[in-house]
């Protein structure tokens, strides 16, 4: 079975290591696994500000931080800017699987 995760960003949270763990486990039952994610959102304008009273200037576009799928032979396809994914995003698949509110919104509207 083909199956694609929507995820928001890679990242290395609680959630995302138990969907890398789900990701080995179901490969390892055979399945094709695949990741769609969005980079990191920029950071806020509060994120900013508090950057600058903090004396660290102003910050940056966040860099690829570290995630639990780095270790995992999965395709990973993350999208040039932070936006909602659409059918173009995503590979043919048999399941496609949201794992945020976000998300689902947007695999709500992508067609069957």
């Amino acid at each position: 079975m083909k199956i694609t995760f929507v995820l928001p960003y890679l990242c290395a949270t609680g959630g995302m290591r138990v969907l890398a763990t789900y990701t080995k486990l179901l490969q390892q039952r055979g399945h094709q696994l695949f990741i769609v994610s969005t980079p990191a959102p920029p950071p806020t304008l509060m994120q900013k500000c508090r950057s600058l009273l903090a004396g660290q200037g102003w910050p940056s576009a966040r860099k690829k931080d570290p995630s639990h799928f780095d270790n995992i032979d999965v395709e990973c396809r993350v999208l040039n800017k932070f936006r909602p994914i659409t059918d173009r995003d995503l590979p043919d698949a048999d399941a496609i699987v949201a794992t945020w509110w976000e998300t689902a919104e947007w695999v709500a509207k992508v067609s069957p």
